[in-house]
């Protein structure tokens, strides 16, 4: 990553949004959708006190200018850039907003940099660009509910008694409903519901973020200092990449991963979003991470 220029790093979060976006709009086809979501790119250089106030530096900011619009130009994205209206953009600079994030410049950099946000501000709020849903509001309360309680992780069948018997959702075709639930808000970002058929029991977790922490712990592994006093376990997958099915409770364990995670369904996960490969080997299953790998010269 240390050798990644931080152009290169946002590209790939701009492709990386691009791609989220047009999966989300797929998903999100079987819900009652006033319109589609549309993705907006904004582009805020935020350093503009940095700046030295002369010809040379505004030389180049419209070189940078030019090479901002030369790289996006083309790019399946481009169209959803938002561009700054001409009397907030800086010195010519149209391709991206410009601001001065800490508020150390002159007055005259303070007042194009309210200005700019009192434009950003405007152009975020903006109605038309609101994702509309017709969703009943008791799925909401449950999500509140489930953020607020200690139980991250739960079967199914779990989640569907607790949701029929507090009436989130009806028992007449309850699994229908609690799929919707869960695909919307799997979509929103609120939960995490991977329809793993390898897996015999469905798990749904009620909040991504812990579970997406708790998977980094897996690829934390390469940051782990090579000495003996690593745990054997730790220092194989360190140097090999790969998890055996059979030492998996173990390593994880030793990870400190969240006991409430059942390993192999945390292990499908990660072939699901596409970390882990599965690999057989003597008939036993083996879990290959190549991201963990140290790097060689």
């Amino acid at each position: 990553a240390n050798s990644r220029s931080t152009w290169e790093l946002m590209k790939e979060s701009i492709t990386a949004a691009y791609t989220m976006s047009m999966k989300s709009k797929r998903q999100l086809k079987a819900f009652d959708v006033a319109a589609d979501p549309q993705l907006r790119i904004f582009l805020v250089g935020t350093h503009l006190s940095h700046l030295p106030e002369d010809l040379e530096a505004e030389r180049a900011l419209l070189d940078h200018n030019r090479k901002v619009l030369k790289e996006m130009d083309n790019k399946p994205y481009d169209s959803n850039r938002v561009f700054p209206p001409k009397d907030v953009a800086y010195k010519g600079a149209g391709s991206y907003f410009v601001v001065d994030s800490q508020l150390q410049g002159d007055r005259k950099l303070k007042e194009h940099t309210r200005k700019a946000v009192n434009v950003l501000r405007s152009l975020l709020s903006d109605a038309k660009n609101r994702l509309t849903l017709k969703v009943p509001k008791v799925w909401f309360c449950l999500q509140l509910i489930t953020s607020s309680v200690k139980k991250k992780m739960w079967k199914f069948t779990e989640l569907k008694e607790f949701c029929i018997r507090y009436q989130y959702i009806q028992p007449v075709d309850a699994d229908g409903q609690l799929l919707a639930l869960l695909k919307l808000f799997h979509c929103l970002g609120f939960y995490v519901y991977f329809n793993l058929s390898e897996y015999k029991e469905q798990w749904i977790c009620t909040d991504a973020t812990f579970l997406y922490k708790e998977m980094s712990k897996v690829l934390s592994v390469q940051y782990s200092p090579e000495n003996e006093s690593l745990a054997p376990e730790l220092r194989i997958f360190k140097e090999k990449g790969v998890i055996p099915e059979a030492v998996s409770e173990v390593l994880f364990q030793r990870l400190g991963i969240d006991a409430d995670i059942p390993t192999r369904w945390l292990l499908e996960a990660l072939v699901h979003v596409g970390i882990a490969a599965k690999v057989v080997k003597e008939t036993k299953m083996h879990f290959f991470i190549p991201t963990v790998l140290p790097e060689r010269n």
